[in-house]
């Protein structure tokens, strides 16, 4: 049940939900972040989200318009290949795999921090599955750079009633600026990771996954998992490097 209490507070099924509330929400995860990325920062030298958004998204003597040569281009290849080679981490020191594991937990609640930003910050609310098909590059790709608004925009589509309806959302320069983290930063470390990690996957159930947005929900597994990883981290938005799949 929906109830109107005032302008900017709802009660839903009893609980209630107001612009303050969100706002908090939203702070709280922004926090969660900061000490995650402090957490990160004693493993590998990151920029800090305040510095990745100027980098990317005030400096307008920097063109974001997209080449249309490739069919299937790349958020990533937006950017200019030096401004890219300024976001790369570096590793601090050789971890042991315990701290590599450290790593890659610190990066999984950083990754469901930015999911929950990009789903308070897109407006209309997305559905969990279409939080999870949110794709950078590849054959499925929905996440955009506007270069005249110089922000992120996801063009996704969902079935309603038989139909099939487009939707297109920009996210605010700060909440970008998250995306293109992920994207830029943390996909680089989950992928450097995988490869110096032998035990990762030393598991009877991380076998063979087939790499499609569908199966990689119902765990369908048809291809060797460190690979189905790599692939996810080459396209997808929310993985979970751990368990080679999407959170």
């Amino acid at each position: 049940t929906l109830r109107f209490i005032s302008r900017d507070i709802v009660c839903v099924s009893g609980k209630t939900f107001g612009r303050c509330y969100i706002r908090d929400f939203y702070s709280g995860l922004e926090q969660r972040f900061d000490a995650l990325w402090m957490q990160l920062n004693k493993y590998y030298s990151v920029r800090s989200i305040q510095a990745v958004e100027e980098l990317l998204f005030y400096d307008e003597s920097m063109s974001l318009s997209e080449g249309k040569s490739c069919p299937y281009f790349s958020f990533e290849n937006v950017f200019p290949m030096d401004v890219r080679r300024g976001l790369l981490p570096r590793g601090r020191k050789a971890l042991t795999e315990a701290e590599q594991r450290v790593v890659l937990d610190t990066i999984e609640e950083m990754t469901r921090a930015v999911m929950w930003i990009t789903w308070l910050a897109a407006g209309t609310p997305y559905a969990f599955a279409e939080l999870q098909d949110l794709a950078y590059a590849g054959e499925r790709r929905n996440v955009y750079v506007d270069e005249d608004f110089r922000r992120i925009k996801l063009a996704t589509r969902y079935n309603q009633n038989g139909d099939i309806l487009y939707l297109v959302k920009w996210l605010d320069s700060h909440t970008s600026s998250y995306l293109a983290f992920l994207i830029l930063v943390i996909s680089k470390i989950q992928l450097e990771l995988l490869n110096e990690m032998r035990s990762i996957f030393d598991h009877p159930r991380h076998n063979e996954m087939r790499h499609s947005a569908a199966n990689i929900r119902s765990s369908k597994y048809t291809t060797p998992m460190k690979k189905t990883c790599k692939a996810l981290l080459s396209e997808f938005l929310f993985v979970d490097a751990s368990q080679a799949k999407l959170v």
